[in-house]
């Protein structure tokens, strides 16, 4: 873990990575908040469902345009706006609900605004690293980031019921976007980040940059077919969050408290697991990193799908251990594909195919969700989660046997 140390050179990585914890913990805080906020408001599942729908739409537009427009304007910049926009956003519910003028209409519009701002924000952050790390440190980097941050959100989970008991709704709302504001100002204080071109940005200079985007995907074979890969992995494990509280409730007969395990295993698996990942790679190598995690992910959701058979007195326990190698797993496919985008993409291209790649990952939900959804109508859920379980398994040993993944020990 000596290697760790090294990071705390990196300023700007620091600064950032301080950010995002604050920001993270503030979302912890928010998710449990704002559920509750919007059903108290709403007072309708079918509203409540609808409003955290809106936040989809965002993501798969307005992360293409980020991806390109980033080019031309500085990183700092836009992520300072963007926090700054999700501070007013979360501050204006909280402002609303405090004075009783908080409608359901105001909920729609600002959850829009906000994922907006989130939607535009992602791609841009994701573009800075390889800015702010140096090759040497990338590995190192990405890894402690995803583990910090992962345990601020653990953190703001657990937190917030008592900012809740202590200060209300409204002032949990303002704790985040308070998180929100500081990061903004952290962020701000980066130095020595310089844009990707000097060119002047134009609307069909936008539109052409895009296009090159979508062409130097399409003709990067290994590329196009990590794509597909990360699309379907995502969409074979959309059932697990589609059917979380109908599984856990009415399979489980565990009440919202299994949800909170699950959740928070889930998250602790990611924190613990995401610092060794850098020396289990030198160890498996990126490609192997990928098979061995895709499979332990479709173990954990066999076991997922044989907790109704676990006694009742063992189900809590059994539920939190398979979330935790569950969010373990999920880390571990996930880090060589982040790595493998970092280094094989070319600087001036990879904004635009960080968003590419994004905004297909997240189109797939819901349509993955619909169609679950259809067929959970005809067939037990613990069967769609055997099916999807098998799927994952063949995908394994597609990536092991393809000769194309090789790529991967490169990264």
């Amino acid at each position: 873990m000596k290697k760790y140390k090294d990071l705390w050179l990196e300023k700007n990585y620091i600064k950032v990575m301080l950010a995002n914890i604050i920001t993270r913990l503030g979302d912890g805080i928010d998710t449990i908040a704002f559920s509750w906020l919007v059903y108290e408001v709403t007072g309708s599942t079918v509203l409540t469902a609808s409003i955290f729908g809106v936040n989809v739409i965002p993501n798969l537009t307005i992360g293409l345009v980020s991806g390109v427009i980033c080019q031309y304007v500085s990183e700092k910049l836009m992520m300072f706006v963007c926090d700054l926009g999700r501070a007013l956003c979360v501050f204006l519910i909280a402002f609303l609900y405090m004075s009783g003028h908080l409608a359901v209409w105001h909920l729609f519009v600002i959850t829009f605004l906000n994922s907006s701002f989130e939607a535009f924000r992602t791609p841009v952050e994701a573009s800075i690293y390889p800015k702010i790390l140096s090759k040497d440190h990338l590995d190192l980097g990405i890894a402690l980031k995803e583990s910090f941050v992962n345990g601020a959100n653990f953190l703001g989970i657990i937190i917030a019921p008592i900012c809740i008991t202590l200060w209300g709704l409204h002032g949990a709302l303002i704790i985040d976007a308070l998180s929100f504001a500081l990061c903004g100002l952290i962020i701000l204080t980066m130095q020595n980040i310089h844009v990707t071109t000097e060119d002047k940005m134009t609307l069909s200079k936008c539109f052409q940059d895009l296009k090159d985007g979508f062409a130097y995907v399409k003709k990067d074979r290994f590329l196009v077919k990590l794509l597909i890969i990360f699309c379907l992995t995502n969409a074979l494990f959309t059932p697990i969050n589609s059917f979380e509280a109908a599984f856990v409730k009415d399979v489980l007969h565990m009440g919202s408290i299994g949800i909170s395990l699950f959740s928070m295993g889930f998250l602790l698996g990611n924190v613990l697991f995401s610092p060794m990942l850098p020396f289990l790679k030198e160890k498996f190598l990126g490609r192997k990193l990928i098979v061995y995690g895709t499979m332990v992910v479709g173990i954990t959701m066999i076991g997922y799908s044989l907790l109704p058979n676990v006694p009742s007195e063992f189900r809590y326990i059994a539920l939190t251990l398979v979330a935790f190698f569950m969010g373990g797993a999920i880390g571990t496919l996930n880090y060589p594909v982040h790595l493998a985008l970092y280094k094989r993409i070319e600087p001036t291209y990879l904004s635009r195919v960080q968003s590419i790649c994004g905004t297909c990952a997240m189109a797939i939900v819901p349509i993955s969700s619909f169609l679950a959804g259809g067929i959970s109508a005809f067939v037990p859920l613990q069967m769609i989660y055997l099916s999807c379980a098998i799927l994952l398994f063949i995908c394994s040993i597609y990536i092991f046997f393809q000769k194309l993944f090789y790529v991967f020990n490169q990264y």
